[in-house]
């Protein structure tokens, strides 16, 4: 079933190239290969930010998860830097 799956996800990249001239073919290759550099450090910035949360469990959280945990960061730390407290993100 994962052979499939990837199966699919390989027709999928191949059939949106096909159809692209060099030029767009190279602007979204470079698009996924920055979506995915972004995607591994957001993961990593969760992990390192927080004590709970393994690189396992961040690998498989949703998009939206990601969002909501990075607005809680956000928020600590600017509670961080208007209180000089020191605050358990996590």
């Amino acid at each position: 079933m994962v052979a499939g799956g990837r199966l699919q996800s390989i027709k999928f990249f191949r059939t949106r190239l096909i159809f692209l001239n060099p030029e767009e073919s190279e602007q979204f290759l470079l698009k996924l290969k920055k979506d995915s550099n972004d995607l591994i450090k957001s993961i990593y910035e969760i992990c390192s930010y927080s004590k709970n949360i393994t690189r396992d469990d961040a690998w498989v959280l949703s998009s939206k998860e990601r969002e909501i945990m990075f607005s809680i960061i956000k928020e600590k730390f600017q509670t961080i830097e208007k209180t000089n407290a020191r605050v358990n993100l996590f």
